[in-house]
């Protein structure tokens, strides 16, 4: 209503709507038609983004979770770095950061797994930000606090906080860190026993945060079974649970075996559960084939792909054309969008598209070899291309499948029509009007 969107009328009309019918406010707005739904999404995952970032303001108070339905609500998920990012870029300020990073300044700072493939995200909230080149394992955080700008100087402690930045030589920061970062040093020498515990841990520490991934840090080859998941975590559990080392001072090693049990942990509840472990080799597959995993990346990908859906209901083939290409860039792993522009391609530019439609199709088809309107599509870029025999041997393969698809069959016979009266216009042709 304070942007013009709306008239406070319309505002109120939907207001009382809603309480009559019982739906929420957003819904109302959008049936009355005050609002179209993409601006109604757009909306919502503002408001979603303000009340997470707002939240990280409170100095008190509470939360709770209410179970429900995901298909009764919106899509507006959020990637959490980047409410967490808000969050520091608005209530941090240059001196609050900078007096929570002077205990660390003798620390190295080079990057976690997680650094990287968040640094999309990250760059996207501190935008024109020039301190993450500076993370690279080299510089120590004073070195780091002596070149940054101040704007930046908040999102230099969220990486930190956020463990999306390592800390190397922390030994040296923690007598002025004390009461900070980890535990304080003790007040007697470790004993033997105490001293090669804090190497045990580190050792393991170590490897399992250098683990390619979670089979890695059970010490598993990759596709183990559920039953071998289980026999290698139980020892590793019960080595580095924290009352294995009851009555021993560890001083920070504390931290690391906090962090080592955590990981061993969630290692176990993934590949333990067919459902979790299911989703985590989807998530492996996309890291192998070099695809994004960056759930905002994906997000933004089907943000794209149904603004293009939205576009070909208007016949706007064009602009559709363009928003599928930029959702196959940010995320070229999900076969309808290859579809999507095979469609875009033929419906907009007819024959002089049929050669990148085909080829889009192909990539469609070598990812889901089963997408019947993709063969279907594909058989309208071929006779278009002047390939006959090949599109009606595609119908006909579509149909040998599928006997009753309605749609194979009229094109098939349209096709075998117009072959046998000479019409190479294509299949599209009288849709093309060419």
């Amino acid at each position: 209503v304070a942007e013009g969107t709306l008239t406070d009328a319309q505002f109120q009309q939907a207001v009382a709507r809603a309480r009559a019918e019982r739906m929420g406010i957003g819904e109302a707005l959008a049936m009355s038609g005050a609002i179209s739904y993409d601006v109604l999404n757009k909306a919502t995952r503002r408001q979603v983004e303000e009340v997470c970032v707002t939240a990280f303001g409170w100095r008190e108070g509470g939360f709770q979770f209410s179970p429900g339905s995901t298909e009764r609500i919106q899509d507006v998920r959020h990637d959490p770095i980047a409410l967490l990012m808000g969050g520091y870029k608005r209530f941090v300020t240059a001196d609050q950061a900078r007096a929570g990073l002077e205990p660390l300044g003798k620390a190295v700072a080079g990057r976690a797994p997680e650094f990287d493939r968040s640094l999309f995200v990250t760059r996207s909230v501190f935008q024109g930000e020039t301190l993450t080149p500076m993370v690279n394992g080299r510089l120590k955080i004073e070195e780091i606090l002596g070149r940054a700008r101040d704007d930046d100087l908040p999102l230099l402690l969220a990486l930190v906080e956020l463990e999306l930045a390592t800390l190397t030589g922390l030994e040296a920061a923690l007598p002025k860190a004390a009461g900070r970062v980890g535990s304080s040093a003790p007040s007697r020498p470790y004993t033997p026993e105490e001293r090669s515990t804090r190497d045990l841990i580190h050792a393991e520490y170590q490897r399992v945060m250098a683990a390619p991934d979670l089979f890695g840090v059970l010490r598993l080859r990759r596709g183990a079974s559920i039953e071998q998941v289980k026999e290698a975590y139980l020892p590793l559990a019960k080595r580095f649970h924290a009352d294995a080392f009851g009555g021993l001072e560890l001083g920070e090693a504390n931290d690391q075996l906090r962090e080592l049990f955590a990981k061993i942990s969630e290692a176990h509840s993934t590949l333990a559960d067919p459902k979790r472990r299911a989703d985590y080799d989807v998530l492996l597959e996309r890291q192998d084939a070099g695809l994004p995993t960056d759930m905002e990346v994906i997000f933004k990908a089907e943000a794209a792909f149904n603004r293009a859906d939205a576009l070909m209901k208007q016949g706007r083939f064009s602009d559709a054309e363009l928003a599928i290409k930029e959702a196959l860039k940010l995320d070229p792993s999900v076969a309808q969008y290859h579809v999507a522009l095979g469609q875009a391609l033929l419906k907009g530019r007819g024959a002089s598209g049929a050669a990148e439609a085909r080829e889009a199709l192909d990539k469609a088809l070598a990812s889901n070899s089963e997408l019947v309107a993709a063969k279907i599509l594909k058989a309208s870029a071929l006779e278009l291309e002047g390939n006959l025999p090949a599109a009606e041997s595609l119908l006909r393969e579509v149909l040998a499948a599928e006997p009753d698809n309605a749609e194979a069959m009229r094109e098939y016979r349209a096709l075998r029509g117009r072959s046998k009266k000479g019409d190479s216009k294509g299949l599209l042709g009288k849709l093309f009007k060419r």
